[in-house]
């Protein structure tokens, strides 16, 4: 199985990115078009539908075709998922968190790709002809996998050079998180950056810390009397 590092990630983000730039004729870069990306440069078709009854399965994707059994509180349905596709949950329709699961489901298939090329091993043999899966034994069984389509989904979608080139300039460069909040002014910095990225504030926090951009403090020594909150969106 693959093992990427952190560093690897972001190579492989910025490679594919680059390469999808050269391709296609869109003149800005952020926030990235992901469906478009999954389409014209992965080959995979997104398609929506209901996976679950409680938002346990938001998205997979097949590396050939395949049955898959989808479990409801009622019942449990047999479906047919082609080769090279996108399922994603009916809920995540137009909804930025469906952004991130289509990402993360090309950071699946990207890493396939890239582990086909250096081992030489079709990553469609992974899948048996015949056999019938769950959603997670689709996905992988190994959390580690998934770490790491999380990984790369976010790459994708906040890609680290875009980041460093928005906050070049900016003083003091790093934010400051105390516990759950910041100060007013770095809080609209955030939320600037989440919207130009198209993203969750939850999702641009979680990468301005893995890019250590957010130094952590204990939420007591917060002094600012406004109470401006880190928030999901």
């Amino acid at each position: 199985m693959l093992r990427l590092s952190r560093n690897d990630i972001e190579d492989i983000a910025a490679s594919v990115l680059c390469d999808y730039a050269m391709q296609t004729s869109a003149t800005e870069r952020i926030p990235v078009n992901i469906e478009d990306f999954a389409l014209k440069y992965l080959g995979l078709h997104v398609q929506y539908r209901p996976l679950s009854n409680d938002g346990s399965v938001l998205g997979l994707t097949a590396y050939r075709d395949v049955q898959v059994n989808l479990t409801y509180t009622d019942r449990s349905v047999v479906v047919s998922v082609s080769e090279d596709s996108i399922w994603l949950d009916d809920i995540l329709r137009h909804k930025r968190r469906g952004r991130f699961t289509i990402a993360h489901e090309c950071g699946h298939q990207i890493i396939a790709r890239v582990d086909e090329c250096r081992t030489g091993v079709s990553f469609r043999k992974a899948i048996e002809p015949g056999k019938l899966y769950s959603p997670r034994e689709l996905k992988s069984a190994n959390d580690w996998c998934e770490w790491q389509a999380n990984a790369l989904g976010a790459a994708l979608l906040m890609p680290r050079m875009e980041i460093h080139k928005r906050l070049r300039g900016f003083r003091p460069v790093k934010f400051t998180a105390y516990g759950s909040r910041f100060a007013p002014i770095e809080y609209r910095r955030i939320k600037d950056l989440a919207y130009n990225f198209n993203v969750s504030m939850t999702a641009m926090i979680l990468r301005l810390k893995e890019l250590e951009y957010i130094d952590c403090k204990p939420e007591s020594e917060y002094y600012d009397p406004r109470d401006i909150f880190c928030e999901g969106a």
